[in-house]
């Protein structure tokens, strides 16, 4: 009879162990339940704003996903070229899913201004080569970031211009001092065909050509008998 109960004994002891074992291998499974989706998708007008988490850059532009985020409080920024950043705080909690839109050109925050001034005041203004209806001095408010040229121009006297780039919530200043050309008239590679502003010998030919060197070794040749749009200028090396 003990013969035949051991045995029996062996066996439910294996059996216990493996059901013992089989429990244990379940219980370090993850809960799935646990596992949460959170999420932030933004998108941005125009698009591709670099997205930074709490400071950090995400290597993500608009439009685009923050996912697998514990429940916490974020900071998210968007950075666009020469828009001001924009920063907005988000709430997460389990299986939030939160969207997030911004219009960049909407905001006042991402206007710019331009402040012109010139001598003599009262100069006519130009903007990207439109005639707008103000006059120096003038605040010209409004701009959305980019790229700008501003002239002024003043019966006369010669006219003038500058180029530059406008930032959001930024109040770029310029001022003009204008040539009176009615008491002499200047030139520089800016407001003509010469081809050097350092100057360095000047000379005229028997065909009443004028011969103008530069430090940087350009020779220009010049025709009184010609517009000044006909100058011809060629760099001659070591031309002193």
């Amino acid at each position: 009879m003990l013969k035949k109960i051991i045995p029996i004994l062996i066996v439910l002891a294996i059996i216990s162990l493996f059901h013992s074992c089989e429990k244990e291998v379940y219980s370090t499974q993850p809960d799935e339940a646990t596992i949460k989706n959170s999420k932030i998708i933004v998108k941005t007008n125009p698009p591709g704003a670099a997205i930074y988490l709490n400071g950090k850059n995400m290597g993500l532009k608009t439009p685009d996903s923050l996912t697998w985020l514990k429940p916490d409080t974020y900071q998210v920024t968007f950075k666009l070229g020469l828009f001001s950043d924009k920063t907005k705080q988000f709430v997460i909690n389990d299986s939030s899913r939160l969207e997030y839109y911004y219009d960049y050109y909407t905001d006042p925050l991402n206007l710019g201004s331009i402040s012109v001034t010139s001598i003599p005041s009262s100069a006519n203004i130009f903007l990207n080569d439109v005639l707008i209806n103000q006059k120096t001095p003038a605040t010209l408010t409004g701009l959305t970031p980019g790229s700008y040229k501003v002239k002024v121009q003043y019966p006369q006297f010669r006219s003038d211009s500058t180029t530059f780039d406008i930032r959001g919530n930024i109040i770029k200043s310029i001022s003009f001092k204008l040539e009176d050309t009615t008491k002499w008239i200047s030139y520089n590679i800016k407001n003509s065909a010469i081809g050097s502003n350092s100057l360095s010998a000047l000379s005229i030919d028997q065909s009443n050509n004028i011969w103008i060197g530069s430090t940087e070794g350009i020779l220009t040749q010049f025709n009184p008998s010609r517009v000044l749009r006909s100058y011809e200028s060629k760099r001659i090396d070591g031309f002193q």
